[in-house]
């Protein structure tokens, strides 16, 4: 019996072309393993979150649900949403497992778990779509080599990793009309906002949104099988719905608690007309000169793929009559014109007809998305022309044999004229891509040339076809990491393992554990455009910590941070201790009671402002502002947890005063006894100690935010052995290629 939910078992690849497609990658990575390179952009702030979840892990076996560096305490929820993918919880789990004490190497590991995935998708959906297993390894190879990540890992790689395996499912969708293969479609949709950015999600519905499009519009009765009584139909729709719904809670509750100044957006996120046209990268349409020139502008902005690509491309564009052909042409077309903003009057009309594009705000830096589709149209016209070429008489050789040439003169032709900029590269410090360009330049036209003399033997055609793409994107790849400004001779690697953070007395610019004090010397030695990226992965528990995030707690928070600063952050920073006993304390009746009662002195106070207590704690209490209230000593610490050891010397006891932040998820007890944790100088916390010895705990369990947590991470490590298991039943059996 035939089955509703099934795969081709035929090989993508002989093993050579595995081979070379392996030797490829390897070749175009090999400098990322240098433990010298550092990280730029988003791409450190993802590394430095990765690091403090995994040495958490390592040390503690618990997930982190609390962010205690950096921004004085903090839900994980926004974070892990943002920044963890489903390779990053596989990784952390093997590397828990291993005790792998390497981060750096955990990190750059489960980035190339990611261009796996990308060259899974690329390869199923090349296998879909194409004739000739030469044009599927001319894309994978495409893929991979025209990407980057260590810096803006987001835009230039995150953004587009899965779309091959989701386009490659709405494919099997329409090709055999099996609603089953449009729930996985969705189930990877929703599975690639784990680790990016929420707005994202509006680019990828677009996208997908597109295809739908042009397939009703082919075959109007394909959702017919949406609610077909089929065991693999139940299971998809079950599996999307789950993971969506999981997506949706997270996303709707990753705020809670928390007042993010988000800048230009409107209570309800959404962000206006004028800022969405105009905010983000740069707008105008030099930036797709990119394509041929690579640092023309930075490569968030860069939609670079190799001159022999865009040769394919524009061939495939004059003789390529495919439904799926149109629907990555007019999802460039549009991603295109979103990059441009106001320049044209499309990104207007694509806000006004499509409202969740209204939460996205970066148009100016869509290149990286424009890329995986230059990539696979260049695939369609490669395609066509080892298809055809070879045929003798047929008007379809004809065609394509006058369409290469001229898509190749075209791209050659602009390659001359873009050769003119030498004085803007040097003004950007990067001196060798004229000559990088240059040699790209004589490779598109060697290789192009060579493909159109051998056109009667589409193997070795599609041969000279790869090896000249790899040659000219290595070429890329070597000019990107000799001229990387991020470059550090003297970052040990000790620096980058696991590290057991202690709880620190005092928030402060010198450490005072072995680790800070190497890293304080690491920043005297360091470039001074480095020290803000480097300081702020080996400083999580920072001075200006609010500089180096959006978060407030309240409007009276910001006030807050006026007034320490003034102060030299007395309790908040500098000298003043995190955790200490405290008699001289005020009762407020409300956050805002609190707020100006603080801010009507200017500095920050000696006393602690509370709320919430209960009156009769409030009726017996009298405020000792001379009083020795007592000692405290932390005996544990983790990101979810802090015990404590309190000797209260006051006879009415004294109130445990913790500069870290307040939040309905964080539980005390004293001496096993359950007890309040109370808003203390409006965004810190407290808990009231008897007098005498006692041990107190204070820990982070936020119910429905810590099971979502949890049940997240495990559905990444399932998400990844899937694909794990799919890629060897769908692409190991080499013997079998025809």
């Amino acid at each position: 019996m035939k089955t509703t939910l099934s795969f081709d078992k035929k090989a993508l690849f002989r093993a050579p072309e595995v081979l070379f497609l392996l030797l490829a990658w390897a070749l175009f990575r090999f400098p990322v393993w240098d433990r010298h390179v550092w990280y730029q952009g988003d791409t450190i702030y993802v590394f430095q979150r990765f690091y403090t979840y995994y040495t958490n892990f390592f040390f503690h076996h618990e997930l982190a649900q609390w962010f205690p560096y950096g921004v004085y305490g903090i839900s994980m929820d926004y974070a892990q949403l943002d920044t963890f993918t489903p390779a990053q919880y596989f990784a952390g789990l093997a590397g828990g497992l291993l005790r792998i004490r390497d981060v750096n190497f955990l990190f750059k590991f489960s980035i190339l778990l990611e261009e796996g995935m990308l060259v899974l998708g690329t390869s199923l959906l090349g296998g879909e779509l194409f004739k000739k297993r030469a044009s599927v390894l001319f894309c994978s190879v495409a893929m991979v080599g025209s990407t980057i990540w260590l810096t803006n890992v987001y835009w230039n790689f995150r953004i587009f990793y899965l779309l091959p395996l989701i386009l490659y499912f709405l494919v099997l969708f329409y090709k055999r009309e099996k609603a089953v293969y449009l729930w996985l479609a969705g189930l990877v949709s929703v599975t690639v906002q784990f680790g990016i950015p929420p707005y994202f999600a509006a680019l990828n519905m677009l996208i997908v949104s597109v295809f739908l499009v042009f397939m009703i519009f082919r075959k109007r009765t394909l959702f017919k099988t949406l609610f077909a009584p089929e065991g693999p139909n139940a299971a998809g729709a079950a599996a999307f719905l789950a993971v969506a719904g999981l997506f949706v809670l997270f996303a709707l509750h990753m705020y809670d608690h928390i007042d993010s100044m988000q800048q230009g957006r409107s209570s309800d996120f959404t962000v206006p007309l004028q800022l969405f046209l105009q905010h983000g990268g740069y707008t105008g349409p030099e930036k797709f000169l990119t394509a041929l020139y690579p640092s023309y502008v930075p490569l968030k902005m860069s939609v670079f793929v190799g001159g022999l690509t865009l040769a394919f491309l524009l061939t495939g564009l004059v003789c390529v009559r495919n439904l799926f052909h149109a629907a990555l042409a007019a999802s460039l077309f549009l991603i295109g014109a979103l990059s441009l903003g106001a320049n044209t009057p499309i990104a207007e009309f694509i806000y006004e007809i499509f409202p969740p594009i209204r939460l996205f705000r970066y148009v100016g830096i869509l290149g990286g998305l424009m890329r995986p589709f230059l990539i696979l149209l260049a695939g369609f016209g490669l395609d066509h022309f080892l298809a055809h070429a070879a045929e003798a008489g047929s008007s379809a050789r004809r065609r394509v044999l006058l369409a290469f040439p001229a898509s190749l003169a075209v791209v050659l032709g602009f390659m001359v004229w873009m050769r003119l900029p030498f004085d803007a590269m040097q003004a950007d410090n990067w001196v060798l891509w004229p000559q990088v360009f240059s040699q790209g330049l004589v490779i598109t036209a060697a290789g192009g040339l060579a493909v159109l003399l051998a056109f009667r033997f589409p193997r070795l055609s599609g041969l000279i076809a790869v090896a000249a793409l790899t040659a000219n994107l290595y070429l890329f790849q070597a000019a990107f990491f000799k001229t990387w400004p991020m470059r550090i001779a003297s970052l040990s690697r000790e620096l980058l393992e696991v590290f057991p953070f202690q709880y620190q007395e005092a928030r402060g610019l010198k450490g005072t554990q072995p680790r800070m004090v190497e890293a304080e010397e690491l920043l005297n030695r360091s470039p001074a455009r480095f020290q803000k990226e480097i300081y702020n992965f080996l400083f999580f528990d920072t001075y200006h910590a609010e500089e180096y995030t959006n978060f407030e707690w309240n409007e009276w928070f910001g006030k807050f941070f006026m007034i320490a600063r003034s102060s030299c952050f007395g309790t908040v920073g500098c000298e003043g201790p995190k955790l200490r006993l405290v008699t001289d304390v005020e009762f407020s009746p409300s956050t805002e009671s609190a707020g100006q009662s603080l801010f009507r002195l200017n500095r920050e106070p000696e006393k602690v402002f509370l709320e919430g207590i209960p009156a009769e704690i409030q009726a017996s209490w009298t405020p000792a502002p001379n009083a020795e209230a007592g000692r405290v000593k932390v005996t544990d610490f983790s990101f979810n947890r802090l015990e404590a050891e309190a000797d209260v010397t006051y006879p009415k006891g004294a109130w445990l005063y913790y500069v870290d932040a307040w939040h309905p998820g964080w539980h005390a007890s004293v001496d096993g006894k359950q007890t309040a944790v109370n808003h203390a100088n409006v965004g810190f916390k407290a808990v009231f100690v008897p007098h005498g010895r006692h041990r107190v705990k204070l820990y982070y369990w936020n119910d429905g935010e810590s099971f979502r947590s949890v049940t997240v991470a495990a559905y990444g490590i399932f998400f990844t052995l899937a694909l794990f298991v799919f890629a060897a039943d769908a692409l190991m059996p080499l013997r079998r290629a025809p």
